[in-house]
């Protein structure tokens, strides 16, 4: 045995330092291979996460938004959380992050028996003094019970996503945040069951500094050109008191000068999300158009001025612009 063993040959260097070469060539590869894989998974979420593009505010748009909410959706509210489901799905798959880069949160709370549901998007701010200080622009989602609500309020949630679609991608002095309500019409609104309240609340008790809340209320209808002057009714009311007073005061002259569409300033009725923002503190404003919807008129797509909408929307996109950047802006 000794010398059989004697004749094999031994391997030469080559075959030596393959041999003892191969475990340090597996693990090298297989590290590149994780670091490959582990970099495309980062570029994919990059991908996923970038805004195809952003969508300027215009009329096809916002009819598109509210033909869904008003028209496929239709009557939708916490007695009907299967429709409040669809259209926060619509919402999110929207704006979410395979169409224009949003990192949608939907946040859901039970009060007294009642599911809120709230969704928020977010573009933080980019300046190190001025990223704290907050803009929200929010429209409720649901409507009153019997209702489509095209008008009331899917003008208003329209133009909201419009206006998310339009910021997309882009930087602001100040953090922007789009927010769409849960439980903002009757008999919900105001109470400890609202959206709003519920989000407003959370905001105060945070401690944010929220500067500005934008709500955009019913922007679908409105009253006769011809009227709407004589009668001092305007075609878009800007409702803000208190600390919202000056707000609604600089936007009332925005619309003004940069929009054919008569508006004027009022103190506001009733209960509105607005006012959630208002009684935590808060600078807040409502914009809607000059004309209420009365109890059971109809309210379906087909009601929708979308030329006025159209306009009230992009004077709005105007505006928030400067608010975000005052530095920028040099007014706000």
């Amino acid at each position: 045995m000794n010398a059989e063993a004697e004749t094999i040959p031994r391997p030469s260097p080559l075959v030596r330092n393959l041999i003892l070469g191969l475990p340090v060539g597996l693990i090298v590869t297989t590290v590149i291979a994780m670091f490959a894989y582990f970099r495309d998974e980062e570029q994919d979420r990059a991908r996923s996460s970038r805004p195809a593009s952003r969508q300027p505010v215009d009329r096809t748009e916002l009819e598109t938004h509210v033909q869904m909410l008003g028209g496929t959706i239709g009557e939708r509210h916490a007695g009907r959380p299967d429709r409040m489901r669809v259209a926060a799905n619509y919402i999110e798959s929207t704006l979410g992050p395979a169409n224009f880069g949003y990192k949608t949160e939907r946040r859901t709370v039970t009060v007294d028996g009642v599911e809120v549901t709230n969704i928020v998007l977010e573009l933080t701010g980019t300046s190190s003094a001025r990223w704290g200080e907050i803009v929200v622009v929010g429209a409720h989602v649901d409507a009153v019970a019997g209702s489509a609500g095209a008008a009331a309020n899917g003008s208003g949630v329209a133009a909201v996503m419009n206006l998310a679609q339009s910021f997309a991608g882009s930087s602001h002095e100040r953090t922007l945040r789009f927010v769409f309500f849960g439980n903002g019409a009757v008999p919900w609104a105001g109470t400890a069951a609202s959206g709003s309240v519920v989000y407003a609340t959370d905001c105060a008790k945070r401690g944010e500094q929220v500067v500005a809340m934008v709500e955009l209320g019913q922007l679908g209808v409105f009253p006769a050109k011809d009227l709407a002057a004589p009668l001092g009714g305007g075609e878009i009311v800007v409702s803000g008191d208190g600390a919202g007073g000056a707000l609604a005061d600089d936007m009332v002259r925005w619309f003004q000068e940069s929009s054919t569409l008569s508006c004027r300033k009022d103190a506001g009725g009733g209960v509105s999300d607005w006012k959630a923002f208002a009684g935590a503190g808060f600078a807040a404003v409502r914009i809607a158009s000059g004309r209420e919807l009365a109890a059971g008129e109809k309210d379906g797509p087909e009601t929708v001025d979308y030329g006025r909408l159209t306009q009230a929307a992009q004077a709005v996109e105007g505006y928030l612009r400067g608010v975000v950047n005052p530095g920028a802006s040099g007014a706000r």
